[in-house]
């Protein structure tokens, strides 16, 4: 009689007891990095599947959100259009320009609860010193790590308020997290 007791038990445990998610409501999971024209920089890593310019489960987004003490959004860093390999790759303008080189990155600042763009940045010149770097990617798991810089010009076009710089230098950026699967 106890071993049939016993089974039952653990068959609960395992069917109930289910581990908390790792990632926030959000899907974001991780930190990144960076620092903007020479200022330190941090935000949490948010890493999605995209099939913008990609075929479906074949590029994710990295998204490094920056939040205020009290939660507001204050910067958006996006690497989009993110190949799943390993390796360096060169980063182009906001919307891909050139078919051999999709990944690309943007910045983004924000005002107020965090839902006005004070200014949009794209990199400026597609070239060795605008890179992204994955140096770690588990297929297994999600996980996911690399390096990144770019140099970045605000898009008068999409720039709407305040006061920022024209350029912003993005050196010695970093993020580690996990790819968000619904």
């Amino acid at each position: 009689m106890k071993k049939p007791l016993f089974f039952l038990l653990l068959l609960l445990s395992t069917t109930t007891c289910r581990k908390d998610s790792v990632f926030d409501e959000h899907g974001f999971y991780g930190e990144g990095s960076a620092k903007l024209n020479g200022m330190p920089w941090t935000g949490k890593t948010g890493v999605f599947f995209t099939d913008v310019f990609c075929q479906p489960d074949s590029c994710i987004a990295i998204n490094l959100y920056h939040r205020n003490e009290n939660g507001a959004l204050r910067g958006k860093l996006t690497l989009n259009h993110v190949p799943m390999s390993t390796g360096r790759q060169t980063l182009n303008y906001t919307w891909p320009l050139s078919k051999d080189v999709l990944c690309a990155l943007s910045y983004s600042v924000f005002t107020s609860d965090g839902d006005v763009i004070t200014g949009d940045y794209s990199v400026f010149e597609q070239n060795d010193d605008n890179y992204l770097d994955i140096t770690e990617l588990n297929l297994k798991t999600g996980d996911i790590s690399g390096k990144f810089q770019a140099t970045v010009v605000r898009d008068s076009f999409w720039t709407f308020a305040g006061h920022q710089p024209d350029t912003i230098w993005i050196t010695e950026g970093a993020f580690w997290g996990r790819i968000f699967k619904e």
